[in-house]
């Protein structure tokens, strides 16, 4: 490939919004609930219409529900190679709490006092990467104006993304 049309696709990609996933939604694929579809649909525009992210406490999140899911080992097998090639066909980066990210969480928890402790971790790992969209579907997360206002960022459903 020419470095100009390299630099051209490079540029491209980065411009493409942002998007830091929130455990939930590759849990619901792995263990097929109720709006398993919503999620599939999602995470199969990411990589195309989106950049995405996850955190590695989201990653930790999605590794202990399969373990816990998944008793037998064919079925962990199959976890691994779907996370593996989620990852590697949708291009998701990984992202690691920084320094700042503990003092968002505080931030976080007096804005709004019902979100559970890793879900504020996740959101706020994304807030501290610069993330346009934080995709999640807890339901005390979604669409929050007093969150999305204080961080500058956008919390959506999968389905409305």
């Amino acid at each position: 490939m020419k470095n100009k049309t390299k630099n051209r696709l490079e540029r491209k990609w980065q411009n493409l919004p942002l998007h830091h996933i929130d455990a939930c939604v590759v849990i619901e694929v792995l263990i097929q609930q109720k709006e398993c579809e919503d999620c599939k649909n999602y995470l199969n525009k990411v990589g195309y219409k989106c950049r995405s992210a996850l955190s590695v406490s989201a990653l930790g999140e999605i590794v202990m529900c399969s373990i816990k899911k998944f008793e037998e080992e064919t079925e962990g097998g199959k976890v691994s190679l779907f996370i593996t090639d989620l990852v590697n066909k949708r291009k998701i980066d990984f992202s690691a709490p920084q320094f700042e990210t503990y003092a968002i969480v505080e931030k976080i928890k007096k804005i709004e006092s019902r979100v559970e402790p890793m879900d504020a971790l996740n959101l706020a790992t994304a807030i501290t990467e610069n993330a346009d969209v934080f995709v999640t579907m807890d339901s005390k997360l979604v669409g929050n104006k007093k969150l999305e206002s204080a961080f500058k960022i956008k919390i959506k459903h999968p389905r409305d993304v």
